[in-house]
């Protein structure tokens, strides 16, 4: 029972309905941490585990309000990487970018050579070339 009336001292009311952490906070990624039983613990997990029991594996708990602090069980969802990153998109916070296209490649340009390391005659007198270039330019720099 400590637990929670120590937990419940760190939240205070925020806009909107949100329960905002007031305690310390992880690292870089802003949410909130609470220490219990010498293991350190994301407050909204606890918050979550509090109002609803365990979290099954390969499941995280998203945030319907957007807010990294908020611990309102309310607030929360359970869901997958892909349903956090869809809800993310959805609310314009994250782009969904369609993986790139794969397209064909001209042989004798830079992209043949370089990308695909071929070796056609093309490509290995446009190598050839950008060699000879190469030389010319050091040998005129050192005169």
């Amino acid at each position: 029972m400590e637990v929670f009336k120590r937990f419940a001292s760190k939240i205070r009311d925020g806009e909107n309905g949100c329960m905002i952490w007031t305690a310390s906070t992880r690292g870089k990624n802003g949410y909130g941490c609470f220490k219990v039983n010498g293991k350190t613990i994301s407050a909204h997990r606890f918050a979550w585990i509090v109002a609803y029991g365990e979290i099954p594996d390969g499941k995280l708990i998203c945030h319907k309000c957007d807010n990294k602090l908020c611990v309102n069980p309310a607030h929360l969802f359970l869901g997958t990487y892909r349903d956090n990153f869809m809800d993310g998109v959805g609310k314009g916070r994250m782009k969904f970018i369609e993986p790139p296209q794969f397209r064909p490649v001209k042989h004798g340009t830079p992209n043949a050579y370089r990308l695909r390391n071929c070796r056609c005659p093309k490509c290995r007198k446009y190598q050839s070339d950008r060699m000879k270039n190469y030389h010319k330019k050091v040998k005129a720099s050192l005169v």
